[in-house]
Parts: structure tokens; C-alpha cells; sequence
């Protein structure tokens, strides 16, 4: 049984682990220390103790790293509905993502040639 943005923890070869979304929506922590970096955030709020993507981005420039942080538009949330992970919502929320991606290529392709 999940519950929304987070699956039970399982026990793999002896060690526990769990849905990375708990600790985070994007953990683009990861990249520190990286000179160029594209955060990809289906699920991009945050709430309570979770930062959201875009911030989690914008610390990470901090120390000069380039950021491009992609997550659904409000157009693109509206397609997919309150659960992302449901599989009738797949093909609009494909539509809205292939609509979006224009906005986010000029930003993408800037950070990757910095």
C-alpha cells in the first residue's frame, strides 16, 4: 500500500530503504559541488520540512554551480490531477510536458554550455 509522493520502506540484500521523496521532492542537494546542473522535479513543492525543487535549485547557485530546475507548470499539474502517480492520467500529463518543454530548452541549453 503507498500513500501519496511515498512508498513503505523495503529491505533489499539486508539494508532498508525508502522513497527518496520523503526526505525530499527533488534532492538536488546531491549535486553540490557540481559546476552544471538540471534538476528534474515531477513532484516540485515542497511542504513542512521539505524545501521545494526550485529552492533546493537556487541554493545550490550559491557557490556559482548553473541551474536549471524543471518541474510541471500549473497547466501541467492540472493534467496529471492531485495524484501523479495515477496511469489514466499518463497521457495528458505527456501532453502537457512535451507543451512545456519549449519554455524550459533555452535555460537547459545555457546551463549546458556554461
Amino acid at each position: 500500500m503507498s500513500s501519496r509522493g511515498a512508498w513503505p520502506p523495503v529491505t533489499v540484500d539486508g539494508r532498508r530503504w525508502m522513497d527518496g521523496g520523503t526526505h525530499s521532492p527533488a534532492n538536488a542537494h546531491l549535486a553540490a559541488g557540481y559546476g552544471r546542473v538540471v534538476v528534474t522535479a515531477p513532484i516540485a513543492r515542497g511542504g513542512g520540512p521539505l524545501v521545494s525543487a526550485a529552492e533546493q535549485g537556487r541554493r545550490l547557485t550559491e557557490d556559482g554551480t548553473q541551474v536549471a530546475v524543471v518541474s510541471p507548470s500549473a497547466t501541467a499539474r492540472r493534467s496529471f490531477g492531485r495524484n501523479p502517480l495515477d496511469p489514466a492520467a499518463r497521457a495528458a500529463a505527456a501532453e502537457a510536458g512535451r507543451a512545456q518543454a519549449p519554455a524550459h530548452t533555452a535555460r537547459i541549453a545555457e546551463v549546458w554550455r556554461a
